[in-house]
């Protein structure tokens, strides 16, 4: 049987890495260490769009500078500006004989699960790869949020990088994915987390086998129960495959078979979005997973389970270093 994980972060909530009273609700998935099994879940404030408040750009300074009694200038212009993200129902229907749903009820159980399962990884990859459709279908996912050589969050627009075949090439690579970090808005009891390919997690243990006892800030630690990898102290969580097996952090960008390391805040704040919520990235979700019998035939029974998903992304929550290849 499959091991559930309580989404809101039971885990990370346990190693103090979030505060449960800044989650909302408690959700569940039945996928492991998937990425939504590490991002914070919250219930959107209505169906189908969560609408907060977000510091905008201004044109101006509204810091002033005046005389000893002069009387301060009018601000005009309100910092703060309405921004809202849509969600999006995904759902798996599960079928079965009804002699054999009721005969062997842990068979059906079973099924439910795995449909769950794959529910799960490809709710995954759409958050990553996600472009909705001209109907409005489908999740506006990170690839399509922050392009390859946005100038504001994507910190490799210059040449492709091969993470591990030299020391030289190394000590770049943590240059970059330092600049990325730093360009994280980290609000108060927020944490940093990234995402990458399998592949690339490999190339950063090699590439730290290059640089020896010169190496810095890479280490490891635990998360889910799994020994996973650190860079300063974030960790690098690995994206595998959805449901059909494509890979969710392929090596197709930019036609040259290099792909990207995500770098996210989760939870802490509220420094910035919606009041009493996490900052950060979060997905916006009904409060469960929502199983209901759609039909019953004389030879069947269709199960549906779906899911109310969203993903809230406040500017400078989401870093990408782009162009990365391994050797």
């Amino acid at each position: 049987m499959t091991t559930t994980y309580t989404n809101s972060v039971s885990y990370l909530n346990a190693s103090h890495w979030l505060k449960a009273e800044d989650l909302g609700y408690i959700n569940e998935v039945l996928y492991g260490a998937s990425l939504t099994g590490l991002i914070p879940i919250v219930p959107s404030s209505d169906f189908m769009r969560d609408v907060y408040m977000t510091r905008g750009q201004q044109s101006t300074k509204l810091t002033q500078q005046r005389r000893l009694n002069e009387e301060p200038d009018a601000k005009s212009g309100n910092p703060f500006k309405d921004a809202y993200e849509l969600t999006a129902l995904y759902d798996r229907r599960t079928d079965i004989d009804f002699k054999l749903a009721e005969h062997k009820p842990e068979v059906y159980d079973e099924m439910l699960i795995v449909d769950a399962q794959d529910m799960a990884q490809d709710i995954d990859y759409d958050l990553i790869n996600g472009v909705p459709s001209a109907d409005g279908y489908g999740l506006n996912g990170l690839e399509n949020r922050i392009p390859i050589t946005n100038t504001g969050y994507d910190v490799n627009n210059a040449a492709a990088l091969t993470i591990n075949t030299s020391a030289t090439t190394f000590k770049t690579f943590l240059r970059l994915f330092r600049k990325a970090k730093d360009k994280l808005k980290v609000p108060p009891g927020g944490r940093v987390i990234a995402f990458c390919n399998e592949s690339v997690d490999q190339a950063v243990s090699s590439g730290r086998d290059e640089l020896g006892a010169n190496v810095v800030g890479v280490g490891e630690t635990d998360i889910l129960n799994t020994r996973v990898q650190t860079i300063d102290q974030v960790p690098l969580i690995k994206l595998r495959t959805d449901s059909t097996g494509a890979e969710i952090l392929p090596f197709d960008e930019n036609s040259e078979s290099s792909t990207s390391i995500w770098l996210c805040v989760l939870g802490g704040g509220p420094a910035e979005g919606s009041l009493r919520k996490p900052n950060g990235l979060v997905i916006l979700s009904s409060n469960e997973v929502i199983t209901r019998r759609t039909n019953q035939t004389l030879t069947q029974i269709q199960t549906l389970q779906e899911m109310e998903v969203g993903l809230r992304v406040p500017r400078g929550s989401v870093v990408r270093f782009s162009r990365l290849k391994v050797a």
